[in-house]
């Protein structure tokens, strides 16, 4: 069912304007991997299937562009051939990459009467995909433009630390984490819309944030336990305090006033317990 749903996307994008599938990536490598990724969701669905790839640059790619994508291809199975090889049954691939401030874009293209085009942009962020024991790095939501690209993986950075440290409950009521980011990569994929932007970003001091997080959200813990038992705690010294203070009240009035003094304290002690429910942790 999934390999379904992904042929069928492959088929739409490309059946529609060239430059649609387009995607933002940190660095080249991954850039590389997702039109990839891309051309091997739509080959399935061509008749008659190519039984090889030939990989043509234009306009004079770097050889290291042309390098990886021939790489990715046989890594996903599929047999490339050069020019000398002349055969119907053979797709030819365009390869490219073109300007997009501040940033480059990939651009792969079949060469047919009905062409599929994939592009992605890229930066130069090497470091997003460095192995590394400790580190936490997060790709944040696509996002209008870079502030809140950046305010995005923020949040999505404080949630990653919160969860390592032990938080399981709602966002809403999680403890305060200090995030500082060791390094940032904000870029834009070139297309218009909300969803334009988008932020990596590394966490400095990562185990150590994790360390300070965990104590947080030990303390955190400890205060939701308790909580229960605190407001129940001051309820029953509420009622305590108001039904003494009724008892003398009525014995003054000589009883005259039962009813509504009755009526008061019930009501001051709805509002008091309501007000011990929501200061109190």
């Amino acid at each position: 069912m999934t390999r379904c749903l992904a042929v069928f996307a492959a088929i739409v994008l490309c059946t529609t304007a060239p430059g649609l599938a387009q995607t933002l990536e940190p660095h080249l490598p991954l850039a590389v991997r997702a039109v990839v990724s891309e051309l091997v969701a739509v080959l399935p669905a061509r008749e008659p299937r190519p039984e090889a790839l030939r990989v043509l640059p234009r306009g004079g790619p770097d050889a290291e562009v042309v390098r990886r994508l021939r790489s990715a291809l046989a890594e996903e199975g599929f047999r490339l051939v050069d020019e000398r090889h002349t055969d119907d049954r053979v797709l030819e691939l365009q390869v490219w990459t073109e300007p997009l401030p501040p940033h480059r874009r990939l651009v792969l293209e079949t060469v047919e009467a009905s062409p599929f085009r994939s592009t992605s942009a890229y930066g130069d962020a090497p470091w997003v995909t460095e192995p590394a024991a400790g580190r936490i790095v997060v790709e944040g939501p696509w996002a209008p433009n870079g502030a809140l690209a950046l305010e995005g993986a923020r949040k999505r950075a404080v949630a990653t630390i919160l969860a390592e440290a032990g938080w399981v409950g709602p966002s809403a009521k999680a403890p305060p984490v200090k995030l500082e980011i060791a390094r940032s990569f904000v870029g834009t994929s070139g297309a218009e819309g909300e969803g334009s932007h988008r932020a990596w970003i590394e966490v400095a001091a990562a185990e150590r944030a994790v360390e300070t997080a965990r104590s947080t959200v030990e303390r955190a813990l400890r205060r939701q336990a308790l909580a229960p038992w605190i407001r129940g705690g001051a309820i029953v010294v509420l009622l305590a305090g108001l039904g003494l203070a009724y008892l003398l009240t009525d014995l003054r009035t000589r009883g005259y006033f039962t009813g509504r003094l009755r009526m008061l304290f019930a009501t001051l002690f709805l509002i008091g317990t309501g007000l011990c429910w929501r200061v109190l942790p």
